[in-house]
């Protein structure tokens, strides 16, 4: 048996048994829209079967670690892209909770990534590459009783709301996979308020960087004691795939700065804009999950390639018809990842990114209680860019103190779909 299929077994084993799965791993992708081919499917297959049949049709409850490369990696250039938990597959499907870390202090944890796919944060230790700066330690138990003194990363803050999660289900053993999600994010502390990166729908705020708060397990256990449930799989609302088809060439305008690109208020001036119009016969009125799958291609010299050399280079948003943005991808830098026994670490290493917008399907949870239109826009508007160069860069190439930059190559969209979940 390969390494994906011990994961696969894992994930749907006993699921009368096992309520919660907490997953304190990841997969070691280049960060570029990662697509794992036939495992991204059987994956899919097996949450989708957790949700429908586990503990008895409410549903099983995943909690995954947003990832830890949301710090910014060596470039040549000193232009900080931090990587979005977006790229992985594994973070996408509806059922994942995507779990982001903060530090004792309530501010993000400098390695947590950020995206449009992440539900709740949760206090965490340390790296080892930032203890020196910030020592903040979470100490806990390990195997064959051992005793772990700095268990960091989201791979540690995943397993506190997997605790909260267990608490809420003793209170109230009737909630369902959808009422997990609702209740973690209705009751979430937001913290960091000075972050700009804080946008507000109705009664829930959420940022790129933490998603709708931090885990308040006091409040999620109150309310998870009168919640009125939702339903499970067989009573959520589904709207969709609505697609838009046509090749059109996605433009190349300058990067500016990441903190600029991470921001869902930021202008879209230049940028291919497409829509896709939601038919009055939708009957959502609170999104749970949005799902948008993407064909994206590369031209060369004639010829077409599905890899997309260059999509290290695309910006990419989304905006609803009540006019919230998810960020879904920003310039970043992709990697390989190789692994040290000897350490037990993972180290990644600068490399081509190799993986394209091949049907990649982003999943996102930013768009939670807003409805699919509203009374007077049905458009869902994609945005993207291909983000060349910043300002500074170009000077300096002007003055002889930087090489030229090469000619980007020609990328287009091809097409994209929408499929809404919800009630």
């Amino acid at each position: 048996k390969s390494e994906h299929d011990d994961l696969l077994d894992a994930l749907g084993r006993d699921l009368d048994k096992n309520h919660i799965y907490n997953n304190s791993w990841s997969h070691a992708d280049e960060f570029a829209f990662d697509a794992l081919g036939r495992f991204t499917d059987d994956f899919r297959r097996v949450i989708e079967r957790g949700l429908r049949d586990g503990r008895q049709g409410l549903g099983n409850i995943f909690v995954f670690p947003a990832g830890n490369e949301g710090d910014c990696p060596p470039n040549t250039d000193g232009v900080c892209r931090p990587r979005l938990s977006n790229y992985e597959n594994t973070l996408t499907p509806q059922g994942i909770l995507g779990i982001c870390a903060t530090s004792a202090l309530g501010k993000r944890q400098p390695y947590s990534q950020p995206g449009s796919n992440l539900l709740v944060c949760a206090p965490s230790g340390d790296l080892p590459r930032t203890l020196a700066t910030t020592p903040f330690r979470s100490i806990t138990t390990g195997i064959h009783n051992s005793l772990i003194q700095n268990f960091g990363g989201t791979s540690a803050a995943a397993p506190l709301v997997s605790g909260v999660v267990a608490l809420m289900l003793q209170t109230n053993p009737q909630l369902s996979w959808r009422d997990v999600p609702l209740i973690l994010a209705h009751t979430a502390r937001q913290v960091d308020p000075e972050s700009p990166s804080w946008t507000r729908f109705g009664t829930l705020n959420y940022s790129h960087y933490y998603g709708f708060g931090v885990v308040d397990a006091e409040a999620a256990v109150r309310r998870a004691a009168t919640w009125v449930s939702v339903g499970g799989s067989d009573t959520q609302l589904r709207c969709g795939p609505y697609r838009f088809a046509g090749e059109l060439p996605i433009p190349a305008l300058p990067e500016g700065s990441s903190n600029q690109m991470l921001d869902p208020r930021q202008s879209t001036e230049g940028f291919l804009q497409t829509r896709i119009e939601i038919p009055a016969d939708c009957a959502i009125q609170q999104i749970e999950h949005v799902e948008l799958q993407m064909q994206g291609i590369s031209v060369a010299n004639g010829e077409i390639s599905f890899s997309m050399a260059g999509q290290e280079r695309l910006q990419i948003l989304l905006t609803s018809p009540a006019g919230q943005t998810s960020v879904l991808a920003t310039p970043h830098t992709c990697s390989s990842s190789r692994y040290d026994a000897q350490t037990r670490n993972w180290t990644q290493q600068p490399s081509a990114c190799q993986n394209g917008l091949n049907d990649f399907r982003f999943g996102l949870t930013r768009h939670m209680d807003e409805p699919a239109r509203t009374a007077d826009n049905a458009a869902w508007v994609l945005s993207l860019s291909q983000r060349i160069a910043t300002p500074v860069a170009n000077a300096a190439r002007a003055t002889g103190e930087a090489p030229p930059a090469a000619a980007p190559p020609e990328l287009r969209l091809q097409s994209w779909q929408l499929q809404l979940y919800g009630r």
